[in-house]
């Protein structure tokens, strides 16, 4: 995407090509004696050198003659008056203005083209200080940008994802993981705009700095596993694929899952100048099932204090449910397990509802939890349990986009959100407990099939905007699941979002 120009109209007082030509060469000539006005001077000298994708080929055949000049050229002329093209600094603009040829000066206008979403409609919902909008978006991500599709309200799937301007921006995600190469040059290109790295590798529960390198994992690493760390990063903010995609995504590979190597990336951490508690959000795709007296072990205290501490500061920990089938508190042989670390306390916990597709045409009515994800009254909230990613290795070998399933993918899903919304308020203060309260206020509602309605975690994720659009603009229904539209003036909308009479017991 180029950056917004300053591009001029100008209408002249001839209709001849040769004097059009003579005017364009006397302003490009006042362009070049005046560059030093121009506040993005790199932009200047590329559209000069012909090196945007505008620039004029000697294998193209053009229409009419423009010139030699990518800075001004005329565009057609009509009535004795000639339309120019400039790209004019501000002070260019007075100049040109005041020459006694020249009869106007306007910005030129960008229209937009016609959608069928409400751009106003949704900035008054989610009160972001503009949407962006990503077309024909991979499904974990339109999944998370609308309210529960029903196809007998809505004609056709939305297959958008709607996300705040701000996107993370400023925020870091912290991903704490095994395998954790971010080399990615699709999902993780060199930008100024936010700072991709890995901050440094837990080896034997000691900390490194430098990027990640395969001889680093442990060697029990399964196959399977190799790009673990990287997807679950390109989940949470890969460019095209993650949730919030101006989040500063800072990798801590782990060897292994150890305690003690995730004690040694917090505590390293935190001893770090350029630390934010209050912009950092741990995201943790991993775990495992521990006896209850576990919890009183001398070192998961020490991590649950640290969790405490960092949360009361601002700092915002996400873990995954697990994908054993289970409840995250169970009995096994007569003992009673914890899932953790999603099972402590100040840890947002994320199961996963099914979200398997193909094209984006297979829609289920119903949100259902996963067979493979956990659950149970540990779980705070759901979201996609497949995402669709291409991974790249440590080589630079990109291999094909498939399907990646699990709450750890889930979790990074939530995490993204997460940064959104600590960019989108940098002046609030959020604890772990607060931000998962709000997460549940944004969320869809009592919409996982076999949960209790009153149950505080029957919430699938949303990022705040919670209309549902029709991709054919053709609705059947009513309300916020139906285009915000409303029922003809003779029948009247159910809680269900369908119109009926008005005498309807359902009204």
């Amino acid at each position: 995407m180029l950056k917004k120009r300053n591009e001029e109209l100008f209408e002249l007082e001839d209709d001849n090509i040769q004097f059009e030509l003579l005017i364009s060469n006397e302003i490009n000539n006042l362009i070049m004696e005046n560059k030093d006005t121009y506040k993005n001077i790199t932009e200047f000298e590329e559209i000069n050198n012909k090196t945007l994708t505008f620039e004029k080929r000697d294998d193209v055949e053009y229409v009419r003659d423009y010139g030699d000049s990518n800075l001004v050229y005329p565009l057609g002329s009509f009535k004795e008056k000639t339309i120019l093209l400039a790209f004019l600094s501000s002070k260019l603009v007075k100049m040109v203005n005041s020459l006694s040829y020249v009869i106007d000066c306007d910005v030129d206008t960008k229209f937009e083209p016609a959608a069928y979403y409400n751009k106003n409609e949704i900035l008054e919902e989610t009160k972001w200080d503009d949407v962006i909008v990503r077309n024909d978006a991979k499904f974990h991500l339109s999944l998370i940008s609308q309210g529960k599709f029903d196809p007998n309200l809505v004609s056709q799937y939305d297959t958008n994802f709607y996300y705040p301007s701000s996107a993370g921006k400023d925020i870091d995600i912290y991903i704490l993981d095994i395998s954790l190469n971010l080399k990615n040059q699709d999902e993780f290109p060199e930008t100024n705009e936010r700072i991709v790295e890995n901050k440094f590798n837990i080896i034997r529960s000691q900390a490194v700095y430098g990027d990640y390198k395969p001889e680093y994992d442990d060697i029990i690493i399964r196959p399977q596993d190799k790009s673990h760390g990287a997807t679950v990063a390109m989940a949470a903010g890969g460019i095209t694929v993650g949730a919030a995609n101006k989040a500063n995504i800072r990798g801590i590979h782990l060897d292994n899952y150890a305690a003690s190597n995730l004690l040694t990336a917090l505590l390293n951490l935190m001893n770090d100048p350029l630390f934010k508690p209050n912009k950092s959000v741990f995201n943790m795709s991993f775990g495992g099932y521990n006896p209850i007296n576990y919890r009183t072990k001398p070192s998961v205290q020490l991590f649950q204090e640290i969790v405490n501490y960092l949360s009361n500061e601002g700092s915002i920990f996400v873990a995954a449910a697990g994908n054993d089938s289970k409840n995250v508190h169970t009995i096994m042989d007569g003992i009673e397990y914890f899932k953790l670390p999603c099972y402590l306390d100040n840890i947002i916990c994320v199961g996963g509802v099914t979200s398997q597709y193909e094209n984006n045409t297979t829609i289920e009515k119903e949100f259902t939890i996963d067979k493979g994800s956990n659950f149970g009254e540990g779980v705070d909230i759901y979201a996609p349990y497949h995402v669709k990613l291409a991974y790249e290795d440590v080589d630079g070998n990109r291999y094909e986009e498939e399907i990646y399933d699990g709450t750890s993918y889930a979790t990074p899903l939530v995490s993204g959100v997460v940064a959104t919304i600590l960019s989108e308020n940098p002046d609030e203060k959020f604890t772990t407990e607060s931000m998962l309260q709000h997460l549940r206020d944004m969320g869809e509602k009592n919409c996982i099939k076999g949960m209790e309605k009153d149950d505080p975690s029957n919430v699938f994720l949303n990022n705040g905007k919670r209309v549902v659009y029709s991709k054919d603009n053709i609705y059947n229904g009513c309300g916020i699941h139906a285009g915000n539209k409303g029922c003809p003036r003779n029948q009247c909308y159910s809680i269900d979002g369908k119109c009926s009479n008005k005498n309807s017991d359902v009204c």
